[in-house]
């Protein structure tokens, strides 16, 4: 079996016979000196199959890394599960209160957003995260969890503070409505990817299921998404003038 060999002085890449195994020779292209490995001193690149790299005597060089997969305990997913409920029971009990829902306090709505952050940050970095990195676990991921829930909050109080009511509210200009969210969204995929370490693609679909989502408790706790449509003025029936009394 030919013995793969490369020069130390010009780094020439060939190979050589085994019959020259543990001898020296010049290289072919310098000239200069080399020894050529012994045969125990090859490396045998093994497939998965047979559990890693090995040498020419069958024993294990590197020891394989076993890839832990991060999967959903039904104990994680029960509170998932809770805190999406909870908040949808909160949106309900809060629509109830106010016969005028744009009169419910900011706050209130702030708490949907806030309760709801948490189970959906959490439930989409397992989701949405790449196969091929380690996985964040125990307190390093609540911690994340929570620190993109207070991002994602932190999004939403801004977008109600800084951006009228016409395009907060989707208004009739969905090319200025959509120019208007693009900063939020680009902020949000952000966040995502900072907290999980998420590629840009999978951080933007993070934050938009969590926008989704604070629609749907918006929808349900009944504030309009759209402005009342203004009813148009009537108008007054034409007057007439009235002829002059008296003789032609």
């Amino acid at each position: 079996m030919p013995i793969p060999v490369t020069c130390p002085s010009c780094h020439a890449r060939f190979q050589v016979s085994d019959k020259f195994a543990g001898k020296k020779g010049p290289c072919p292209k310098c000239k200069k000196p080399i020894s050529i490995p012994k045969l125990e001193q090859q490396v045998k690149i093994d497939d998965r199959a047979h559990g890693g790299t090995k040498d020419a005597s069958g024993k294990l060089v590197l020891k394989p890394i076993k890839r832990t997969e991060t999967k959903l305990s039904m104990a994680a997913i029960g509170g998932i599960a809770a805190g999406i409920v909870a908040a949808f029971a909160l949106a309900i009990v809060i629509g109830s209160m106010y016969e005028d829902k744009t009169a419910i306090p900011w706050y209130l709505l702030a708490s949907g957003a806030f309760l709801i952050a948490p189970p959906l940050a959490f439930a989409g970095y397992a989701f949405l995260r790449d196969d091929e990195l380690e996985p964040h676990s125990g307190v390093d991921v609540i911690v994340r969890s929570l620190a993109c829930s207070v991002g994602y909050v932190a999004i939403w109080l801004a977008y109600y503070a800084l951006v009228p009511e016409e395009y907060r509210r989707l208004g009739d200009d969905p090319i200025m409505a959509a120019v208007v969210i693009a900063p939020f969204l680009a902020i949000g995929a952000i966040i995502a990817l900072v907290s999980f370490d998420l590629d840009l693609g999978n951080a933007v679909m993070h934050y938009m299921v969590y926008v989704i989502v604070c629609i749907l408790l918006a929808l349900v706790m009944g504030w309009p998404m759209m402005p009342a449509p203004t009813e148009p003025e009537e108008k007054a029936p034409p007057v007439t003038p009235m002829r002059p009394l008296g003789p032609r």
